[in-house]
């Protein structure tokens, strides 16, 4: 997959969860597609607090990691692990587009972690 389609991808997930949103007069959310190297456009504008916190915990955090697989996706930096920098398989990244850690380093990440 190019990066050009991972970009539509993940923008694409992006208006999934915008589209849950109620709309709201006078609040704007919006992405631009029309400005593929300017991240911040890619991004989706939640500075207004009614708009953020009309989010819920799970749809913010999706946002957010979705906002984080553009930005690494503009640094050209989405096919490789954030902790070791090992080359994410093709395959991985289609079954999980935002991650951003290899099956190792997710995997000792995860036994690191206390249980609840």
């Amino acid at each position: 997959m190019n990066d050009k389609m991972i970009q539509q991808r993940l923008l694409a997930m992006q208006q999934e969860v915008l589209a849950k949103l109620p709309d709201m007069d006078g609040i704007s959310y919006q992405t631009s597609e029309g400005c593929p190297d300017c991240v911040s456009e890619q991004q989706v504008d939640i500075t207004d607090l009614k708009l953020l916190f009309s989010l819920d915990v799970e749809s913010r955090q999706r946002l957010n990691r979705i906002n984080h697989a553009l930005n690494r996706l503009h640094r050209k930096e989405y096919r490789r692990c954030a902790n070791c920098g090992s080359t994410l398989p093709e395959e991985r990244l289609e079954l999980l587009p935002l991650t951003d850690l290899c099956e190792g380093c997710e995997a000792t990440t995860l036994s690191n972690q206390p249980l609840h």
